[in-house]
């Protein structure tokens, strides 16, 4: 099974030098699979394949993550209302179409009124606002 792993390694001359039986040869075998050897370890080219994979991720993650936070502090500032991003905005969107579609249907339902009956409901408001002006003159809220 030592054969072709890592893949610079032709099995062929592998076999010519190593494929006698009871040749004793350097390897590095598996602690899980026993049956799985490898002649060659470079230590360097492992130590230099995990340090780029740890190298180059971890400087773009840090970058990235600043960025974000100068965006939030700085650059979306004046779009966001608070809470997370959007969803308050989502909300208050969702909260003025309910609004305006109850003012819509309150327009009708005044339009389909007969015209007596809107004229007595303006008379009521205008002397409701002049009782309550005439009540607040006498009351001294100082007191």
């Amino acid at each position: 099974k030592g054969g072709g792993y890592p893949p610079r390694i032709d099995c062929s001359a592998f076999a010519k030098h190593f494929g006698e039986t009871g040749r004793t040869f350097n390897c590095f075998f598996s602690q899980k699979e026993e049956g799985l050897v490898i002649t060659e370890l470079d230590h360097e080219e492992v130590y230099m394949v995990l340090l780029y994979s740890i190298a180059l991720p971890l400087p773009i993650f840090f970058i990235s993550i600043l960025y974000l936070i100068f965006a939030y502090l700085y650059i979306y500032k004046g779009d966001l209302q608070g809470g997370v991003a959007g969803s308050e905005s989502a909300t208050q969107l969702l909260l003025q179409k309910e609004k305006a579609e109850r003012e819509e249907k309150q327009k009708k339902k005044q339009q389909n009124k007969m015209p007596s009956l809107q004229l007595q409901e303006d008379d009521r408001r205008q002397f409701r606002s002049q009782n309550y002006v005439l009540h607040n003159q006498f009351i001294d809220y100082n007191a």
